[in-house]
């Protein structure tokens, strides 16, 4: 697998693991993924290369993530990279982890500042 950091929304607290993940790789891609308790993580969009992804020795991205309802709008450094869409989406918490994955092929470091989450109630 490749090293990646990113975000996870709607995580269930009761049900490990669970929730969408958006991450990107040290090689300047991103994918997104759920996790629904012991079924294996669904890619829901591959691994895919974008120039928004800063990459190399000491290189920072600022990751950001915009989930409404069953939509997914992805960020990198404040660029579109991409999107995913569940339909069959089924719970809507507002948790939210941060997420490191890490092989032993690279000293990865990752440190998380600065964050930032907004629920904004949306009226029917």
């Amino acid at each position: 697998g490749k090293d990646s950091v990113g975000l996870v929304v709607r995580v269930d607290p009761t049900v490990t693991p669970s929730g969408y993940a958006y991450e990107i790789s040290c090689d300047g891609s991103w994918r997104f993924r759920r996790f629904r308790a012991n079924e294996s993580a669904a890619e829901m969009v591959e691994w895919s290369p974008s120039d928004a992804i800063n990459t190399g020795l000491g290189a920072t991205n600022r990751l950001g993530l915009w989930a409404y309802q069953g939509g997914f709008q992805a960020f990198a450094n404040g660029f579109p990279v991409g999107e995913a869409e569940d339909r069959n989406l089924t719970y809507t918490l507002g948790y939210i982890a941060l997420y490191v994955r890490a092989s032993q092929t690279f000293d990865l470091t990752a440190t998380f500042d600065d964050l930032a989450f907004w629920n904004i109630p949306f009226q029917q």
